[in-house]
């Protein structure tokens, strides 16, 4: 699977949370919709590269809404912009994040996996 350039802050803002699947029984598609993907704040330039990726929870929620509806499910149901939100700014800091810890739940760095 390729990712663009814009892939990589996508993902990993959820994690970062620790919103990512675990291993919960009473896993839910819907909640693993939301809270496992970010709504990632994007300016409008790179929003339009990026077929609207940014609006990631939304397509997770709904797979077959084309990418250039993305926006307007957000001005329809403005719950759906309090998810995850992260910007272009938050999302430069965990670049760093390269592994899952399944004590805490969430994405850590190197240095803090190995304890430095």
């Amino acid at each position: 699977m390729a990712l663009s350039p814009l892939s990589l802050p996508v993902l990993r803002p959820a994690s970062v949370r620790g919103h990512l699947l675990g291993r919960d029984e009473h896993w839910d598609m819907h909640d693993a919709a939301l809270q496992g993907s970010s709504n990632y704040i994007l300016p409008d330039i790179l929003r339009w590269f990026s077929a609207n990726i940014g609006v990631h929870h939304v397509h997770h929620l709904a797979s077959r809404i084309p990418s250039y509806r993305l926006p307007e499910v957000l001005e329809d149901y403005p719950e759906l912009q309090t998810f995850n939100r992260i910007t272009l700014r938050e999302s430069i800091g965990s670049i760093r994040l390269a592994l899952w810890d399944e004590d805490k739940r969430r994405l850590v760095s190197f240095t803090e996996a190995t304890g430095g």
